[in-house]
């Protein structure tokens, strides 16, 4: 496991085999979001061909922090993202993000 961190926000990381994990702990907003996008990207660099988030930490999420979701969506396929324990206002804003559902979100 990998850890990043910035002022706001906490991330781990993996990659075991073909699938990658990312655990999200603060907020994520326009003065984070290129490093959660550095980390997705480099879980696709390191072999992950899905990649599970848990949003479960998250305290904040602008439609920046969701760009990242859509752009590593874009890059991998539709339900090769998905993300988990997404509360009710995370959910609105990736739902307002993403009206397509790219995002694959888990009950």
């Amino acid at each position: 496991m990998r850890q990043e961190v910035s002022s706001d926000l906490c991330i781990d990381w993996w990659v075991d085999g073909r699938v990658g994990g990312v655990s999200l702990t603060g907020e994520i907003d326009e003065s984070n979001a290129a490093l959660l996008a550095g980390i997705l990207d480099a879980c696709v660099s390191d072999g992950a061909a899905r990649i599970e988030v848990d949003l479960g930490g998250v305290t904040f999420l602008g439609a920046a922090g969701v760009r990242p979701l859509l752009e590593v969506s874009e890059l991998l396929g539709p339900g090769c993202v998905v993300v988990r324990r997404v509360g009710s206002f995370h959910r609105k804003v990736i739902r307002l993000c993403d009206p397509e559902g790219r995002v694959n979100l888990a009950v």
